[in-house]
């Protein structure tokens, strides 16, 4: 997802150009994952807008951040997520990734995400630097 573009004030071109993208990817079959980066936006109102928009382009799965910018995963940006499926009713999942270092952390994500969407099956984790902090 063009986050720059959105942020610029530009929100309708970035989801066009995403939901063209989404499109291309379902036409050869392909599940399409959005990255958002959420850490960039200044709140969780425009991580919530813009996610809706990229899930009435249908989009398989919200994806918080790179890694690349400073920000990665928020509590607020998984419940923005949330928040937008839950009000555009299409199954989409979420992938939280961005400085999930514990094994703790990543409960209270999906502690989290089922305390919105109990059903939601589809959830990954970005946690290449995992370390279990529960033993």
């Amino acid at each position: 997802f063009n986050y720059k573009t959105c942020l610029q004030g530009e929100s309708q071109k970035a989801v066009e150009d995403c939901a063209a993208v989404i499109e291309y990817c379902h036409q050869h079959q392909a599940i399409c994952k959005v990255i958002v980066e959420t850490g960039a936006f200044p709140d969780s109102q425009s991580i919530e807008e813009a996610a809706r928009g990229i899930i009435r382009s249908g989009a398989d799965m919200l994806k918080t951040s790179t890694g690349k910018i400073e920000v990665g995963a928020t509590h607020e940006a998984v419940k923005a997520f949330c928040q937008a499926i839950q009000k555009e009713q299409h199954p989409c999942g979420i992938k939280v990734s961005g400085g999930i270092r514990t094994l703790s952390q990543a409960r209270e994500y999906l502690t989290l995400i089922h305390q919105y969407l109990p059903e939601l099956e589809n959830i990954r984790f970005g946690c290449s630097q995992l370390v279990d902090d529960t033993c």
